[in-house]
């Protein structure tokens, strides 16, 4: 008889031909906790540094400067959302690549990064989408064109 008592085959067919990285193994899977070297989690955490302390001196340049000509031309409320949303990116790495061996630890970090993507990146692009909205609108406007 051709194949296993459990699977009826085809003719010139075996568990070899079918499964050729072998049978499945049918359970629990097993877990396996991925672990980041250590100059990569220095390396990306002292990029986040930077990239952090940079989101925080320009929401300090335009909280000092806010009554200039120029930065309020640039909305700058709006750019404190993307500076803010910046900021929690950069947090965002620095879960990613934190290292844990404690099970609760790994699953607080894999529940709270992709939220903290999803935030992070809404802030950034949805208030860059929201001021190139703005300036369409500005140039754009039917109501406020003469019409000759």
């Amino acid at each position: 008889e051709n194949g296993s008592a459990m699977f009826q085959y085809h003719e010139e067919q075996n568990d070899s031909t079918v499964w050729p990285y072998g049978v499945p193994h049918d359970g629990v899977p097993i877990e396996k906790t991925v672990t980041v070297h250590a100059l990569v989690t220095i390396v990306f955490s002292a990029a986040s540094a930077i990239g952090i302390i940079f989101a925080i001196a320009c929401i300090l340049f335009n909280l000092v400067n806010r009554n200039k000509q120029i930065i309020r031309l640039t909305s700058p409320n709006l750019n404190y959302l993307i500076a803010v949303g910046a900021i929690v990116l950069y947090i965002d790495v620095c879960f990613v690549v934190v290292p844990s061996t404690s099970a609760s630890v790994v699953s607080v970090l894999c529940n709270i990064t992709p939220w903290l993507t999803a935030i992070g990146y809404s802030l950034c692009f949805g208030t860059i989408i929201t001021k190139m909205f703005r300036l369409y609108y500005i140039f754009n406007n039917p109501s406020d064109k003469k019409i000759a």
